[in-house]
């Protein structure tokens, strides 16, 4: 469905340091819907600056330590304030939207560089470590409810790299 306008307003700001054998990134973004909107699909009645699905805050953290040459720590973080999703469907058929907690998603990877041969990596992670198990909702009135993250996870991965050298 097409509609007249439709938008956000928001601001984001980012922080980054990096040094030799540290970095680390801070980042955060602020959402609201325009007041001069009004778009069904997407609103929320009980709070007119969100928009159905998605959070007005999030706050990003990523830090890389390099504890040697090929061995490095990765924690990350990520915080995303309450939203609103639609639930279900009451008795006079309307949706019920139901607002959604907030949510800090931590996580660990190492990695480690160049594994028995060059250009083998490997890294070992663990994804949201506090088992947080996020909600995913449409971002707009489509009928079905939030569909839950898998929660804590650990993930394997090895990854070669081809050396290319491109001759012009």
């Amino acid at each position: 469905m097409n509609f007249d306008k439709s938008g956000t307003q928001g601001v984001e700001a980012e922080y980054k340091m990096q040094y030799s054998k540290w970095s680390f990134s801070l980042n955060y973004s602020y959402y609201k819907a325009k007041s001069d909107i009004n778009v069904s699909q997407y609103q929320v009645p009980e709070d007119k600056a969100s928009m159905l699905g998605l959070s007005n805050n999030k706050i990003g953290f990523v830090a890389n330590f390099n504890l040697t040459d090929n061995f490095s720590i990765n924690p990350s973080m990520t915080y995303l304030s309450e939203k609103y999703a639609i639930t279900g469907i009451d008795t006079s058929s309307n949706y019920v939207i139901t607002k959604i907690e907030a949510k800090s998603l931590l996580n660990l990877n190492l990695r480690y560089k160049n594994l028995f041969i060059k250009g083998l990596d490997a890294n070992v992670g663990v994804n949201d470590i506090l088992n947080q198990r996020v909600a995913y909702a449409q971002p707009y009135k489509g009928g079905l409810a939030p569909i839950i993250g898998f929660g804590t996870e650990v993930v394997f991965r090895l990854a070669y790299t081809i050396p290319f050298h491109a001759h012009l």
